[in-house]
C-alpha cells in the first residue's frame, strides 16, 4: 500500500503526540495518587488527635461519673460506722448488731468495687465486634447516668421496647448513649424550665433498631443544627463543649455498625435518632 508523505508525517506526528499524552497522563495519575495519599495521611492524623480528645474527655467524665457513684455508698458506710460507735459507747453492741452493720458495710464496698469494674468494662480500649441486644447497652448507660439525673433534680424515663440483636461494639454503644445523655443533661440545666425531663426509648422497626434520646431542654441552635456532627462543632458553645462528642459518635456508629444517626428539632427541645441494622443471629 502507498501512503502519501504527507500522511506518513501526520502519523508520526499522530504518534508523538499520543506518546507525550501517555507521558503526561502518567505524570499526572503519580500526582493524584500522591495527593490522595497526602490527604488520607492528613485525614488519619486528624482522625487520630480528635480519638485522643475525646479519650482525655472520657477520662475527665469517668471521674466525674465515680464521684457521683460512690458518694451515696460512702455516706451509708460512714453512717454504719456512726451506728456501730454508738452502739459500743452505750453498751448495745451486741453480735447480732454487729453482725447487721458489718454485713450493710460489705453490701456498700462491693457497690463501690462494682463501679469500678462498670467503668473499667466501659473505657475498656480494646474491644471485638459483636453480636448484642442495644436495649441492654442503653439500659447499661442509663444505670451510669441515673445517680447524676437524680442529683441534678432530672426526670428520667426509660421506655427500652427493643428485643432485636445488632452487630458492632457495645461499649461503643454504651458510650453513645452516655454521650447523648449528658449532653441532654447539659441542656436541661441550661434551660429555665421548672420540670426537667429526658427520656430513651427503644423500638424494633422492621430491619432496624430504633433508639431515641430526647429532652425538653434549651435545644440546638438552628445556625449550627445542620453541622453539629462535623468535628469541632459543639452544641454547648466554645467555652463548654470541644465539639468532639457527636462527631466520634456518627463516625462509630456509621463505621462499627453500618447505622446512622440524626437530630431533630422539638417544639420544647431535641431528640437524636440512632438506627441500627438488626443482626440475622440473635444474641
Amino acid at each position: 500500500v502507498n501512503i502519501p508523505k504527507g500522511g506518513i508525517a501526520e502519523i508520526d506526528q499522530l504518534i508523538d503526540d499520543f506518546t507525550a499524552m501517555t507521558v503526561h497522563l502518567s505524570h499526572l495519575y503519580r500526582s493524584m495518587q500522591q495527593e490522595i495519599e497526602d490527604q488520607i495521611t492528613q485525614l488519619r492524623q486528624k482522625d487520630l488527635k480528635l480519638l485522643a480528645q475525646s479519650r482525655q474527655l472520657a477520662m475527665g467524665e469517668i471521674l466525674n461519673n465515680i464521684a457521683h457513684h460512690w458518694r451515696q455508698p460512702i455516706n451509708i458506710i460512714s453512717l454504719q460506722v456512726a451506728n456501730l460507735r454508738d452502739a459500743f459507747d452505750f453498751g448495745e453492741l451486741t453480735q447480732e448488731v454487729m453482725v447487721q452493720e458489718t454485713d450493710k458495710i460489705i453490701d456498700q464496698i462491693m457497690a463501690l468495687s462494682k463501679t469500678i469494674d462498670d467503668f473499667r468494662n466501659f473505657f475498656a480500649t480494646q474491644e471485638a465486634v459483636s453480636v448484642f441486644q442495644p436495649a441492654q447497652a442503653v439500659l447499661q448507660a442509663a444505670e451510669l447516668m441515673k445517680p447524676i439525673f437524680e442529683a441534678d433534680g432530672i426526670i428520667f424515663t426509660l421506655d427500652n421496647h427493643a428485643k432485636a440483636s445488632c452487630v458492632g461494639l457495645e461499649n461503643g454503644l454504651i458510650q453513645i448513649i452516655k454521650e447523648l445523655l449528658t449532653n441532654a443533661r447539659d441542656a436541661v440545666l441550661a434551660s429555665n424550665r421548672d420540670e426537667k425531663r429526658i427520656r430513651v426509648q427503644t423500638f424494633d422497626d422492621e430491619d432496624t433498631i430504633r433508639i431515641e434520646v430526647e429532652d425538653n431542654g434549651s435545644g440546638v441552635d438552628p445556625a449550627i443544627a445542620s453541622s453539629i456532627f462535623e468535628p469541632y462543632v459543639s452544641t454547648k458553645g466554645p467555652a463548654h463543649g470541644t465539639g468532639i462528642g457527636l462527631y466520634m459518635a456518627k463516625t462509630l456508629i456509621e463505621r462499627s455498625f453500618g447505622g446512622t444517626i440524626h437530630y431533630e428539632p422539638m417544639s420544647q427541645g431535641s431528640r437524636f435518632v440512632i438506627t441500627l441494622p438488626k443482626s440475622s443471629t440473635e444474641a
